[in-house]
């Protein structure tokens, strides 16, 4: 039992960390489009402020400032369609993955594991006992043998 337990908890495991890096790079896009809303608006507060000035920019200063504010937000879809690329990724794997199923199986199978251990204890108590009682006074078990103490495994 311990060993299908631990299959579950690495299968959540592989889940789990392949849904972080779906999520990294969700947050790597949002660093992205926020860093580059940052310079759309920051190109937009400078046309802004040539067209304010009283004479206005001349026609090639606004003329650069309006092209490079257009390559600029054309930057900006193209990031936030690649965010929404990602977030779309990590959401139709969080859906396909059954992370949650998986867990909840992981949870399962290592109750019932913690519940059979005292069994396990116990039949191991009456051999030790019958072999003692026969006069066997080193009593070995083969070397991985012994399941696991619940306490020992890794949880969810």
């Amino acid at each position: 039992m311990a060993n299908q337990y631990m299959e579950l908890y690495n299968q959540c495991y592989l889940i789990q960390y392949q849904l972080d890096g779906l999520n990294a790079n969700c947050t790597s896009c949002d660093v992205n489009v926020n860093t580059q809303l940052a310079v759309v608006s920051g190109l937009q507060g400078k046309l802004d402020a040539a067209l304010s000035q009283d004479p206005p920019a001349d026609d090639a200063t606004l003329t650069w400032y309006r092209l490079e504010l257009e390559k600029e937000q054309e930057t900006l879809q193209n990031l936030q369609s690649t965010r929404d690329s990602a977030y779309a990724e990590r959401d139709a794997y969080l859906e396909s993955s059954g992370l949650n199923a998986q867990i909840a199986a992981s949870k399962q199978s290592f109750h019932a594991y913690e519940e059979q251990y005292p069994a396990y204890l116990a039949a191991r108590q009456r051999m030790i006992d019958a072999q003692t009682s026969v006069g066997f006074t080193h009593i070995v078990f083969p070397h991985g043998s012994e399941p696991p103490e619940p306490g020992t495994l890794p949880r969810y």
